[in-house]
């Protein structure tokens, strides 16, 4: 046809397909976020200080939330701990279905 490759994935199929490449990665997102096991045993430590460098150690909430729950550290802080993350599941999960309905597509 007389155009190149660059101009074909990046002027017609990245535009139609933006939808579903956020929502791909936002359901991934959301599933990683409760996925606690992973997680305990490739990177999380017991404490650790906030740090955006995705190399560091972390912890997620998913762990936070079993560390204060077996170790019975403080039971305020769990329910606050898992009201921010089935809160951040919720918003999640809703940003997808808006972004599928506005395609046109109806995800149930």
């Amino acid at each position: 046809m007389g155009i190149s490759k660059f101009y074909t994935i990046y002027k017609i199929v990245i535009p139609n397909c933006l939808r579903d490449i956020v929502a791909t990665i936002l359901l991934g997102y959301n599933y990683a976020i409760g996925a606690t096991a992973p997680i305990m045993f490739c990177m999380a430590v017991i404490n650790s200080p906030i740090s955006f460098n995705i190399s560091k150690p972390g912890m997620s909430l998913s762990y936070h939330l079993y560390t204060l729950m077996t170790q019975g550290i403080s039971m305020e802080m769990a329910y606050g701990t898992a009201f921010v993350l089935i809160s951040l599941i919720v918003f999640v999960t809703v940003v997808f279905q808006f972004l599928l309905r506005k395609k046109g597509e109806n995800i149930e």
